[in-house]
């Protein structure tokens, strides 16, 4: 510093000698300008300027103080410059140092005066108004103005291009004390420009504001900037007067305006007293609006604080709470988005007024669904600090399974993890983002609706920049998602940042104009729909005059990487200026010009999200031109950059997204063309030129690409293409191929096709083989085996194979819980490769914490480790919680979340499914944030009931043992284990119920380790739950006696689920009577009071004792099933599915033994059957007003159908019950009750009877239904029945206006939802309803005119309801039909929905079957539920064959002639050898061609083969057939499979002409498409879980077969011995089909067997087409 001084000091003196000393003394990497105080600078540019035309050598000793040369020191101090020049102007003097300066600028004098001219008016005009005449006329002579111009007119010449500097100039000196005469040359310079026209000055200043804002941030931020005529203190004082000059329109700059405090808060101060006035302006200008941005200013305000002095915090604390305490008394909501305030003792009042007022706040549900909804609809919104601040109070106070959050769970997942990945940058936001994620939790992604559709992330640009409605919409979508946050991200400036956000502005303006973009006339409708706050944010622009030289040098050809394959940034913006070219010289759309030339500046300063984005649109654009030429360069740029030789990590990275991207994008627009409905020939062509560009990317290039890129849906599609080839072509497939294919399905979450993989195609196995398969099954204890086995021989090095290898051994013993032996084995590694050092020891950090070694987590979290690692944070911070250390914990927890926040945002944005594992990482998180909370505050005694709540919430998790372990491991630990000094006798009964759920846990997994040791620690000698815990642990571990000894204690005497336990253990192991057991269940039934579960167990008991050859026992016992079934529905609905159905059954078998008793010889038997008859009559009648309508109502088709039975008493009855029911839910019942109504003899009489007893005074609503129902009926069978319309594909109802006239019907329109009530019970929704039927549920408002005529044998007719929620439902209006079986199979498909649902396996694997609504409405006619996009396996096969050369119309015959062979072995032979290959399989083609987009390419297969695997055994079990190719359909919007013509049950093909001999369908075209593992990947699977399922429901499904069975639709319809024989057959058929006695997995392989069986499949009829 004293150098310096002395430096100084010398030039000043003019000592040019001991200047030149000094300054030579001076260390090079000192900065000198940090130590020269601001009234020297200006000392020293006037020695400078002094000297510099008669002593330039002591002139030039100056620039170098400033690190700056002569001309560049100069041009950034050209204000002053200008100031001194004016002083001397009529002086000779000041000739001679303009010529220097000029001279030093390499300019001429007459140049300088054009480039500088205005500055030298304005300057005049501040500071030398009397030799203001004398320079006009100076540079009227240097700039070559005609000499007869006026003194007045000069300065309009002098100020041409420099409007905007001279604005800027003026403004930043606003804060002088000459402002007066400022303002005077502000208006003076708006007179002199073209904006002169302006009606204010304040509408003049709106045009330059935002520049004038990013020059002041230059300001701030520039701590070394010195030429400007003002410094940091009075850059804020001149915008503060600028904020007020402006008044009310400032508040359009706001996001501008807090990007200045962003960097004040970022730079710092001594006292804080640079931005307080500032910060306090804007927070008066944001309260005095609406409040948009008052949050956004609070929390800048906070930022600040830190760094002011005592006196400003106390100020500026005061502001605050006016200015909060104020608002909020209007807007109540403001406290809930609020940042949390510091804890700083003059905020303390503050912080306990929020704290108070939040807490008697009543947040409203409505205003949490429309921030939900909200923040769907739109990213600005959903990414605002505000939002997820009022997001995070609604959280808090609503639990994640209430009512209120649960209905949009999937919404609030999609939402925030979208906010995650595009806002990674803004710690803030994420972190905020991230943390609600943490207390939402991870809830299984299987039980929750998808969630609505959200926007794409990429727009498509169907019209390609010739709609101008499109083009604005791209240009919003281009500020919204890349722009808009850009500005933000950049907001807090250094040097470089300063130069994007001036190119992000530069290009928003550009843009705007570009597409016409306004807030007033054509477009203002446009303008209105985007968000308030880009509103706002774009306002400033509409006027703005950034200025900008861009690129216009001629592009380089391709091959570009070639020449940047290590610097990614330069062939981007290379890859993009040759793009662009290519638009402009091939004359494309003008508009498309414009937007691309407006993003180069952008795209050259880095902006790499937008430049994603944008290069795809002008690949596709230049795609669809046609130029042959453009096409072969873009084509030659992509094959290299998918070899990627030579690229380094950057380039390989980035440019493999860039491919990717074009691809996917092109993909995108094939997807969402065909979606459109009709294709215009122009699309066609358009699309065909878009095939072809991608066909001719390599498969392997692009599947190496793909798996890099970590888009593995891309390189599965791609991997299965080359896979394909390589086999049709007769190659080989390699080990890399398999080990590729493998790794990709892995990552894909397919455990199953990895199996089959391994299993088809593997030839050589080895011990990686067996690893790979044991961890896909879940295998731990077998991989470890196998890894150890390996590493005997592997030796150790610091290498990726060797890391990789290391650290999935780790992870085995983690899934394990085998912590000590991790941490041996990693400490051995170190002593082998002391290089993994850090990794190893990371791995020790964490197998400590796990498994309680305290003593050791201390030592070892001094060590070095790896610090990138979740767990090793988790661990550090478990370690610090031990020691008491809060502070750094929430540091690791807060470093933790950022790492897995960069890690999401790397990945981009991923479904819930995908992200699930970060989520759970994030409530980890969250968890250990909570315990802290609890046990610093005086929270501890609500900790158990938290524990309740939370535990709830887990319940709901994915069910994978391996995450509910480490969850409630970490759970017990973190809020008990850590806490407790030492070990106690007693247990809280939060730690119990937590280590009795892991108990339970690992004992259904099969670790009855753990279980054991969990229960140990719960003290099961005086707990009562962990008794039963333990005694569940026995009978799992195959010592039911033990189990049974255990639940007899005193402790459980009045414990009914223990007595339960006991007895089922009991009779299980025989080791009491059978009367000790009915004593038993008696005893719970005595103490039950309204629980279920008792009688249920009961009945179902008695129901397994009863013997049908002893009829006398049997008749009584079935009595009391049917008493104890009754009192099991009384009281819920949890067994609804046995009970019910078996009630039923047992009460209709009495009916029918009554009915056939004169059969009968025994008087006895007589007696006890009519005894029984009465008594189970009277216990129906007396259940009717117990048991709930809905539950009857589940099975009212069926219990109408009894109508028909020859038995009064149960007649009236059934007709109390159907009555019943009728009154409840009249919307929706009626409809079940239509085909009855339209029937014959004893049934219609019946049902008219129930409908025309309901009395229309009491109930009004359920007469006029059935009379709207009634005529809705006879009008819609009109139209069934006419054939005269028969023959047009399209026509109108005009000729039935009676159905045209009917309007505004309280009949629910009858889509499935309407027709199956739901039972709160068996609901997977984590809260019950008592609402059996949805609220929202619409009814008929009316019947649209136009119908659809269908081209089949029976010519159905397509009609349309018009709902009042304004939605239209179409269904198919079919005659010469009897649907009722169809209706019952349906009804039976749903219960097995339910079913699936309820497993854990099938809803991992999301198995379901499509279901849709029959609705019989007579013997032979009916609606079916229309759903849209189906497509035939038939239709589809022929138009693929179609483009291949085959027509199907001339191969049918020629196959049926060759298989008119009657001997079985020929028929194979004819069928394999000249059919088969003469039908290829071409269905595969269908889903790449309709889901051209990868990741819905994998979806849609995927919800195929499943929804395929799911009917097929449901199918077989039902006895269903007729599955010829016209009844598999297809749904082309996700692949389902959807079933038709569902009324060939019970095994009815078999006794066709030409029998079907095969369980399901699943020909050559359905196992081909399910990709290369065929049908031994997922479907089989499938198949075996759907078995499964079935199988451990057999009693329930059972019960409604049997009801199924003995219905009066089926084919024995008369009720005699005959017909009961044949439906009890069937019964055992059904039986045996669920459980043959062979294991699932031997059963599915053997149906699979059958059914793809060439022998079989060529004994099938013709019509079948087994050849499709």
């Amino acid at each position: 510093m004293e150098t310096v001084d002395k430096t100084i000091d010398n030039i000043l003196s003019g000592n040019y000698q001991q200047a030149c000393i000094q300054l030579g003394k001076i260390p090079p990497e000192l900065n000198p300008i940090v130590f020269i105080k601001p009234q020297q600078q200006q000392k020293l540019l006037h020695v400078l300027l002094d000297n510099l035309a008669t002593n330039p050598s002591l002139a030039l000793l100056i620039p170098p103080l400033f690190h700056s040369s002569l001309p560049g020191y100069l041009s950034s101090n050209i204000h002053s410059v200008c100031l001194y020049l004016l002083s001397y102007i009529d002086r000779t003097s000041g000739k001679a140092t303009l010529q220097a300066v000029a001279a030093a600028l390499h300019l001429s004098e007459r140049q300088f005066y054009m480039e500088n001219g205005y500055l030298l008016l304005i300057l005049a005009f501040i500071h030398h108004d009397d030799k203001t005449d004398k320079l006009l006329y100076l540079l009227r002579d240097q700039a070559s103005i005609p000499s007869t111009t006026a003194a007045s007119n000069i300065p309009p010449h002098i100020l041409k291009g420099h409007v905007t500097e001279a604005t800027i100039f003026l403004c930043l000196e606003l804060w002088q004390d000459n402002r007066q005469q400022i303002l005077y040359a502000l208006e003076k310079v708006k007179e002199w420009s073209e904006y002169r026209h302006s009606t204010s000055l304040v509408d003049f200043l709106k045009h330059f504001l935002v520049i004038i804002i990013s020059k002041v941030n230059t300001i701030i931020f520039d701590q070394y900037a010195v030429g400007y005529p003002s410094s940091r203190r009075h850059a804020l004082a001149s915008l503060t007067v600028l904020i007020n000059l402006l008044d009310g329109h400032a508040v359009q700059f706001m996001t501008q305006f807090l990007s200045v405090g962003q960097s004040i808060v970022e730079i710092g101060n001594d006292d804080g007293r640079l931005g307080y006035d500032f910060l306090k302006q804007l927070l008066k200008l944001s309260s005095a609006k609406d409040c948009m941005y008052m949050c956004g200013v609070i929390r800048t305000m906070l930022q600040y604080f830190p760094l002011c002095s005592d006196d400003i915090m106390l100020a500026m604390a005061n502001d605050l709470t006016e200015c909060i305490k104020y608002t909020a008394s209007q807007r109540p909501i403001l406290l809930h988005q609020l940042p949390d305030l510091p804890p700083f003792e003059t905020l303390k009042p503050l912080c306990t007024w929020i704290a108070d007022e939040k807490a008697n706040m009543d947040l409203r549900t409505a205003g949490f669904e429309s921030l939900v909804e909200a923040m769907q609809n739109n990213t600005v919104i959903a990414s605002s600090f505000e939002s997820l601040k009022c997001l995070e109070g609604y959280l808090e106070k609503y639990d994640t399974l209430s009512t209120q959050v649960w209905p949009r769970l999937s919404s609030l997942y999609d939402i925030l993890l979208s906010i995650i990945s595009s806002n990674a940058h803004r710690h803030d936001i994420s972190s905020l983002a991230a943390s609600c994620l943490g207390k939402l939790g991870g809830i299984d992604p299987s039980r929750l609706e998808p969630s609505k559709e959200k926007r794409p992330h990429k727009m498509i640009l169907f019209d390609q920049f010739d709609c101008m409605e499109e083009n604005i919409t791209f240009v919003i979508s281009l500020i919204e998602r890349h722009l808009y946050p850009t500005f933000h991200a950049t907001s807090v400036l250094t040097h470089d940042s300063a130069t994007a956000l001036h190119c992000t502005q530069y290009t928003i303006q550009c843009l705007l104009r570009a597409v016409h973009l306004t807030n007033v006339g054509h477009s203002l409708a446009t303008w209105k729909t985007m968000p308030r706050v880009i509103q706002d944010f774009l306002t400033p622009f509409l006027v703005s005059t950034f200025e900008l030289k861009l690129d216009d040098a001629i592009p380089m050809l391709p091959p570009l990487y070639k020449s940047y394959k290590h610097a990614f940034h330069d062939w981007i913006y290379r890859l993009y200026y040759y793009l662009y070219h290519c638009l402009v010289e091939l004359g494309l759309s003008s508009a498309a010009v414009d937007i691309f030339r407006a993003c180069l500046p952008s795209v050259k300063m880095g902006n790499i999200a937008l430049t994603y984005q944008l290069i795809p649109c002008m690949v596709l654009s230049l795609i669809i031109s046609g130029d042959k030429n453009v096409c072969s360069q873009i084509l030659a740029e992509l094959g290299g950059v998918l070899h990627g030789e030579g690229f380094d990590s950057d380039m390989a990275e980035g440019s493999l997204t860039v491919a990717i991207g074009i691809t996917e994008y092109c993909r995108s627009f094939i997807r969402q063309s065909q979606q459109e409905g009709h294709i215009t020939s122009r699309r066609k062509r358009e699309i065909k030129s878009i095939r072809k560009f991608l066909n001719n990317i390599p498969n392997d290039l692009m599947a190496r690409a793909a798996f890099k890129t970590k888009n593995f849906s891309l390189a599965l599609m791609h991997l299965e293409l080359a896979f394909r080839d390589a086999l049709e072509n007769g190659g080989a497939v390699t080990t890399d191929d398999l080990d590729n294919l493998c790794r990709t399905y892995i990552h894909m979450d397919d455990a199953d096709s990895v199996t089959a993989v391994l299993a088809m195609y593997s030839k050589q196995w080895t011990p990686e083989n067996d690893i790979l398969l044991f961890e896909c099954q879940g295998q731990w204890h077998n991989a470890k085996l196998c890894y150890e086995q390996v590493l005997a021989t592997h030796v150790f090095a610091d290498n990726d194979a060797s890391r990789s290898l290391m650290t999935r051994y780790l992870n085995c013993l983690r899934q394990l819980g085998d912590f000590d032996r991790m941490a041996m084995f990693a400490g051995q590694v170190i002593d082998k490769t002391p290089q993994l050092l850090k990794l190893m020891n990371s791995h020790r950090l964490e197998a400590a914490w796990k498994s309680g070694q305290w003593n050791e987590l201390k030592e070892l979290i001094h060590l070095p480790m790896e610090e990138h690692l979740f767990d090793t944070l988790i661990a550090r911070a478990m370690a610090n919680l031990q020691r008491g250390q809060f502070g750094a914990v929430y540091i690791d927890l807060d470093t933790a979340r950022s790492m897995e926040i960069d890690r999401l945002a790397q990945a981009g944005y991923q479904s819930y499914h995908q992200s699930y594992e970060s989520v759970t990482r994030f409530q980890l998180i969250h968890d250990l944030e909570t315990s802290i909370s609890f046990h610093q505050t005086e929270k501890s005694h609500l900790l158990d009931q938290y524990q309740k709540s939370w535990t709830k919430k887990f319940l709901h998790g994915q069910p994978i043992y391996r995450e509910q372990r480490k969850l409630l491991e970490f759970q017990i630990a973190s809020f008990y284990t850590f806490w407790n000094a030492s070990p106690s006798v007693t247990i809280s009964a939060g730690e119990r119920d937590l280590q009795l759920l892991l108990a339970k846990m690992a004992r259904k997994a099969g670790d009855l380790t753990v279980s054991l040791q969990a229960i140990l620690s719960s003290h099961p000698s005086i707990e009562p739950l962990s008794i039963k815990e333990q005694a569940k642990w026995y009978a799992t571990n195959y010592q039911k006696d033990r189990a049974a000894c255990v639940l007899d204690t005193p402790l459980l005497k009045n414990d009914i689920s223990a007595t339960l336990l006991r007895a089922k253990y009991a009779e299980a192991a025989a080791t009491m009577g059978l009367k000790d057991i009915q004593g038993l269940y008696f005893y719970a039934r005595q103490r039950a009071g309204n629980w279920e579960k008792p009688f249920y167990k009961s009945g179902a008991f008695y129901d397994r004792m009863s013997d049908n050859k002893k009829p006398l026992r049997y008749f009584r016992i079935m009595y009391s099933v049917a008493e104890l079934y009754c009192q099991a529905l009384w009281y819920g609905s949890k067994y609804y599915y046995h009970t019910m159905p078996r009630l039923l059954t047992i009460w209709l078998q009495f009916s029918e033994a009554m009915q056939s008793r004169h059969l009968v010889e025994e008087k006895k038997l007589i007696s006890v059957i009519e005894d029984c008859y009465r008594n189970i009559n009277l216990l129906i009648q007396r259940s009717i007003d117990r048991i709930q309508p809905y539950q009857f109502g589940l099975i009212l088709p069926r219990l109408v159908s009894r109508l028909s039975i020859d038995d009064t008493a149960v007649t009236e009855l059934l007709m109390s019950i159907i009555t019943k029911v009728l009154l409840s839910y009249p919307k929706t019942t009626i409809w079940a009750l239509q085909a009855a109504l339209n029937a014959t003899g004893q049934l219609k009489d019946n049902v008219t009877q129930i409908v025309e007893n309901v009395d229309p005074q009491k109930y009004p609503n359920c007469h006029a239904i059935a009379l709207q129902a009634y005529d809705l009926n006879r009008n819609l069978q009109a139209v069934a029945r006419d054939d005269h319309i028969s023959d047009v594909y399209q026509t109108t109802l005009t000729k039935f206006p009676a159905l045209l006239q009917m309007k505004d019907l309280d009949l629910c329109i009858p889509q499935e939802t309407a027709l199956l009530p739901s039972l709160p019970e068996n609901d997977p929704m984590p809260y019950s309803s008592n609402d059996p039927y949805p609220a929202d549920l619409p009814t008929i408002q009316s019947i649209l005119p136009d119908i659809l005529v269908m081209r089949s044998m029976q010519q159905p007719k397509r009609i349309t309801f018009m709902g009042n929620n304004g939605q239209t439902y179409h269904f198919l209006c079919k005659k010469n039909d009897d649907l009722r079986k169809d209706a019952r199979t349906m009804e039976f498909n749903s219960m097995i929905n339910k079913f699936l649902q309820r497993n854990t396996a099938s809803r991992q694997h999301r198995l379901y079957i499509r279901t849709y609504a029959v609705i019989p409405l007579g013997e032979k006619w009916g609606l079916i539920e229309w759903i849209n996009d189906l497509e035939a396996l038939k239709s589809i096969v022929t138009e693929e064959w179609s483009s291949l050369g085959i027509d199907i119309r001339t191969l049918t015959p020629q196959i049926r002639q060759l298989l008119d062979i009657k001997k079985p072995e020929e028929r194979l032979k004819s069928f394999r050898e000249r059919i088969l290959p003469r039908c290829p399989a071409v269905f595969y083609k269908w889903f790449l061609e309709h889901f051209p987009e990868p990741s819905l390419w994998y979806a849609s297969r995927s919800r195929y083969v499943r929804s395929l695997a799911v009917m097929s055994i449901v199918g077989y079990v039902l006895g269903l057939g007729d599955r010829h190719a016209e009844n598999l359909l297809f749904d082309s919007t996700n692949g389902d499979t959807v079933h038709v013509d569902l009324n060939m049950i019970f095994d009815r093909g078999h006794n066709l002409t030409v029998p079907e001999i095969v369980p399901f369908r699943l020909t050559n075209n359905l196992v081909d498409a399910m990709g290369v593992t065929k049908q031994e990947g997922i479907f089989k699977r499938a198949c075996q879980i759907t078995l499964d399922v079935l199988r451990k429901n057999r009693v329930q499904l059972l019960s409604v077969f049997e009801t199924l069975a003995h219905d009066p639709i089926t084919d024995w319809k008369k009720r005699t011995t005959v017909a009961q024989e044949a439906a009890n057959t069937q019964m055992e058929r059904m039986g045996k089909k669920i459980d043959s006695g062979r294991s699932v997995e031997a059963e599915v392989d053997q149906l699979i067997s059958e059914a793809t069986s060439d022998l079989n499949l060529s004994q099938m009829f013709i019509g079948w087409a087994p050849f499709v």
